[in-house]
């Protein structure tokens, strides 16, 4: 048996990539060991016969050796047609690795029921709706979870929508059935309709904070450098008032308020004035930059 390295020659016939994985199998590294020892063995016989060596002396030590050299060159050669074999099976065994697995948010389809028409194709809807929840309506849910468990009110009157958080919550199921397409509003208590909505939302939002946020900040404020803008609190201190904010009293928790916000008035006055409310021109310059980033504004 001829070697050259480490390991015996006939591996080589392998293609390059199967013989770096056969050669590392443990298969393999018994081969070797064994092959290894064989040759120790032979080499202290040749020295025995040519008289190089103290160790075994006279002709009995001499042929007890060669007897023994000949069991192991036997069971060597058993061995090693043994796992040639093994290699081969292996070899034919082989199979390619299994495909990354899917984003489990991704696919919210995989938990609807059996009698659902086209799953992934009304998931990919409702995620849409999402988005145009997102743009056109509103930033964040009152109640996420009311808004997908909760009935819906078929008598609700939009007029009452800013009475209390329940009929906020109400206006949103609303405004969520009104975007949902028809074949999901009766699946709308389904976890997998809303989560697909919400992911929806989410993916826009992602996008409409990158966009506001980076290139289009300094064409919202007097400020014309975005360092003034580099974190969450020093954006929340320069728009904070803008945006109606009105902070916690002892007796009342912070809040955003629905029309005292200077931003939505060509002239603000401290309170609700009809002749002037939405004739801010920067409520577009915001849609204009969530739309088409800096370059719209």
């Amino acid at each position: 048996m001829k070697t050259k390295g480490k390991y015996p020659a006939d591996t080589r016939q392998h293609p390059p990539s199967m013989r770096r994985m056969l050669l590392r199998s443990p298969a393999m590294s018994a081969l070797t060991a064994m092959t290894n020892g064989l040759v120790f063995a032979t080499q202290l016989a040749e020295q025995c016969q040519s008289g190089r060596t103290h160790t075994w002396k006279g002709r009995r030590q001499r042929r007890g050796l060669q007897e023994e050299i000949g069991v192991l060159v036997n069971e060597a050669a058993d061995e090693y047609d043994a796992k040639e074999s093994e290699i081969a099976d292996l070899s034919n065994r082989i199979v390619p690795a299994k495909s990354r697995r899917r984003r489990r948010r991704l696919h919210r389809a995989d938990d609807a029921d059996e009698s659902v028409e086209g799953p992934g194709a009304l998931e990919e809807r409702v995620r849409k709706a999402g988005r145009h929840m997102q743009v056109n309506v509103a930033v964040w849910f009152q109640d996420e979870a009311a808004v997908f468990m909760d009935d819906a009110d078929d008598d609700f009157d939009y007029d009452t929508e800013f009475d209390s958080k329940a009929t906020r919550t109400q206006a949103q199921i609303q405004d969520v059935i009104q975007l949902l397409p028809k074949e999901a509003v009766p699946l709308r208590t389904q976890e997998w309709i809303g989560s697909a909505f919400i992911d929806g939302m989410g993916n826009q939002r992602s996008a409409t904070v990158y966009r506001l946020r980076h290139p289009s900040l300094i064409h919202l404020s007097d400020k014309n450098d975005l360092k003034y803008f580099s974190s969450s609190s020093s954006r929340f201190e320069h728009f904070k008032e803008r945006i109606g904010y009105i902070a916690a009293t002892e007796t009342e928790d912070a809040y955003y308020s629905t029309f005292l916000a200077p931003i939505l008035y060509d002239q603000f006055h401290d309170d609700l004035d009809v002749n002037h409310l939405f004739r801010n021109p920067l409520p577009l310059q915001l849609c204009a930059g969530q739309e088409k980033t800096a370059g719209g504004i």
